[in-house]
């Protein structure tokens, strides 16, 4: 039962976090009111068109890759925490993240190139 306490617990600090840091770009971006998001977004679409796809994963997976291994800070490699490590973390929210993160993401991708009929 305290694992499952510690699991809730570390889940609703970071939840609580990422929703506020979010909440606070939206509120931000919004309030200013101005037309050069809307510039910048387009000459951004713009340019990210020009390279080619497999370039762009290529960066953004080794990006995220070294952010989950600096979230992990060697958690395995340590005595004290390896138990929790990986007797919780990685075992259940790393789990949970992969299965509902991972495929929300999917999803969301083949529906919004569901209506492509001409292969494209």
């Amino acid at each position: 039962m305290k694992r499952f306490i510690a699991v809730i617990i570390i889940l609703l600090a970071v939840t609580s976090t990422a929703y506020a840091g979010v909440m606070e770009v939206i509120k931000t971006a919004a309030s200013s009111g101005t037309i050069w998001v809307g510039i910048v977004t387009v000459v951004l679409l713009y340019v990210l068109k020009r390279i080619p796809n497999e370039r762009i994963q290529s960066i953004v997976d080794a990006f995220f890759y070294r952010i989950g291994r600096i979230c992990t800070l060697g958690l395995d490699n340590n005595k004290y925490t390896k138990p929790f490590w990986n007797g919780i973390i990685e075992k259940y929210v790393i789990d949970l993240f992969n299965n509902t993160v991972t495929t929300a993401c999917n999803a969301l991708v083949r529906g919004l190139r569901s209506d492509n009929t001409n292969g494209g």
